[in-house]
């Protein structure tokens, strides 16, 4: 991870280090809409303000490289129903340092709090984002993801443990809304901004959630 961590660093990346990444590249996977835009991951993972210039080809090709590759872990991961574990450092007791994981995660909830908002109003599912709201500093987070909970209450050992729980659920919650993206997709699906969005929302494509995720990339 030393030599991705390296990059993230030295570009001046949001996502500072792989365990940060790999929050946010959890948390969209989790989304029904895997095939975001190259330039919108690197929008998420640099910031909007921040063109990259590589130094070099190499370096280009070994960022593109492992963070497709840990893109694809993550996949597997959920798509397979193994194990989940948040990629984390340790500190000097060897206790994960879980807070990168998180930022990252928060990283895209912030890229599309209006999608996230279909779990956190869902009256069964919604505490499946608890431990990561308590983890989360909450005066960061979007006013759009807050709401009263019993999140407060959990320790940190015990958020961590359901990180691991949970985010396979969560990947489970979207998988009606990801099964139909995905045979929109491969139907060759098209509509029009003023049409029903192929996400199922019943919303035409201007005013469904799949907007803020760049979708008009695929629906036109």
């Amino acid at each position: 991870m030393k030599k991705l961590d390296n990059l993230l660093q030295k570009y001046k990346a949001l996502t500072y280090n792989t365990p940060v990444l790999h929050g946010l590249y959890t948390s969209l996977v989790c989304t029904p809409v895997s095939m975001i835009p190259l330039k919108a991951h690197m929008e998420m993972i640099f910031g909007s303000n921040n063109t990259v210039e590589w130094d070099s080809i190499d370096e280009a090709q070994y960022f593109l490289e492992h963070s497709k590759d840990l893109w694809n872990s993550i996949i597997d991961i959920l798509r397979n129903k193994w194990k989940y574990v948040p990629l984390t450092y340790s500190d000097e007791l060897d206790n994960p340092i879980i807070e990168d994981w998180i930022t990252g995660f928060a990283i895209g909830m912030h890229a599309i709090p209006s999608f996230w908002r279909i779990l956190l109003d869902n009256p069964t599912h919604h505490e499946l984002l608890n431990p990561i709201i308590t983890l989360y500093n909450r005066d960061n987070l979007p006013s759009a993801l807050l709401r009263s909970s019993e999140s407060e209450s959990l320790t940190r050992a015990e958020c961590i443990k359901l990180i691991q729980i949970n985010i396979p659920a969560v990947y489970d919650f979207y998988d009606t809304y990801r099964r139909i993206w995905n045979e929109r997709l491969m139907s060759g699906y098209k509509t029009g901004r003023n049409e029903p969005c192929p996400c199922g929302s019943g919303k035409n494509i201007k005013n469904a959630v799949w907007t803020s995720l760049l979708i008009n990339d695929f629906c036109h």
